[in-house]
């Protein structure tokens, strides 16, 4: 009866963690933008800001060797004394030279960045309550603009 249960326990153990394996599989296989939409997933090491606006590298394009661009337009905003009013619709537009801003001591320096046109994006389970988990790593080349 021991060994019946022992087996049994064995037996669920290795199913459960063949579908883990099929589960992961499986979403190796879709794309970063199906990733970017799956329920339970989250990607890591994606996010562009253009301005004030983080924008997934999933949802950018190259307008040019040295220009990123978003896919779709986005609301342009303006703040009117407390307001934001909506003054148009527009793509966004990034240069991949930049700088980025560091505390120093008591002050700040300005240090000159080339933002990458390739990325190596972690796709995460999403559990904000026990943390997230690492599934697997994929490497993403922003495609040109059609």
């Amino acid at each position: 009866m021991k060994t019946f249960f022992g087996s049994m326990l064995l037996t669920l153990t290795f199913a459960f963690a063949g579908s883990g394996n099929g589960y992961i599989e499986g979403i190796k296989k879709m794309t970063l933008q199906e990733l970017s939409q799956e329920e339970g997933i989250e990607l890591d090491g994606d996010r562009l800001w253009f301005g004030l606006t983080q924008v997934s590298v999933v949802d950018v394009c190259m307008a040019d060797e040295e220009t990123f661009r978003t896919i779709e337009k986005r609301t342009i905003e303006v703040l009117d004394e407390d307001y934001f009013e909506v003054v148009g619709y527009d793509y966004l537009y990034k240069s991949i030279y930049g700088t980025k801003t560091f505390v120093d001591g008591d002050g700040t320096i300005d240090v000159d960045v080339v933002y990458p046109t390739t990325f190596e994006i972690q796709v995460l389970t999403e559990d904000y309550e026990f943390g997230n988990e690492f599934l697997f790593e994929r490497s993403y080349t922003v495609p040109a603009c059609e």
